[in-house]
């Protein structure tokens, strides 16, 4: 029986199956990628192309891992890059021959850890919030009681400047804090996945 030669539509279509869990933008320019190179090689280069990209599966599993490799050169910009980052991360882990007990155990441990990084974030944005609401409470408070009792006015009044003054310097503390640690978790997978080395894909 014949086998079935793949076409460029085909191998897009299985490739994009297997990226369709990476981050939107990503994802996007991980297709890009692949559609210029297709581009680039013709119609009459298409069956070359394919070879020299590799199976669609092994293609995906490179990406991935590349993009992992990849996010250990910078912090993450912001707090969704970092999480996107660190799910790369966890992805490659998955997608890495290292074997399946220890991938799992990487994984767990991956995702053990951004639950620990957005505890901190849920927390910090209750804290933020708490510390708002007392100080807008303690700031009308010491507005009415500046005409009654001028001393514990400004007292309350300074005293709620204080408490909203904290809470935004914790706010913000907090969020230093997890990009640090979203940046760590995804530099520590990528060294990980570098030791992998294979084709790389300038994505």
């Amino acid at each position: 029986m014949e086998e079935k030669i793949m076409t460029r539509t085909e191998y897009m279509r299985r490739l994009s199956v297997r990226l369709k869990h990476l981050p939107r933008e990503d994802f996007d320019r991980a297709m890009e990628y692949f559609q210029e190179y297709f581009d680039e090689a013709g119609a009459e280069k298409e069956q070359q192309a394919i070879q020299d990209l590799g199976d669609p599966q092994s293609a995906a599993e490179q990406i991935i891992m590349d993009l992992a490799v990849k996010n250990t050169e910078n912090r993450p910009e912001n707090m969704r890059r970092g999480f996107g980052a660190v799910w790369i991360g966890l992805l490659a882990v998955l997608a890495a021959p290292i074997g399946l007990p220890l991938a799992v155990s990487a994984a767990v441990l991956i995702g053990c850890f951004g639950v620990v990084v957005l505890s901190l974030l849920l927390s910090t944005f209750v804290l933020v919030l708490a510390a708002v609401l007392s100080a807008v409470i303690g700031l009308a408070a010491g507005v009415w009681l500046i005409f009654t009792s001028p001393a514990n006015g400004l007292a309350t009044f300074g005293l709620s400047l204080l408490v909203f003054g904290l809470g935004l310097l914790a706010g913000i503390f907090s969020i230093w804090l997890c990009k640090v640690c979203l940046s760590g978790i995804s530099k520590g997978v990528g060294r990980m996945i570098k030791k992998r080395g294979g084709k790389k894909y300038e994505i």
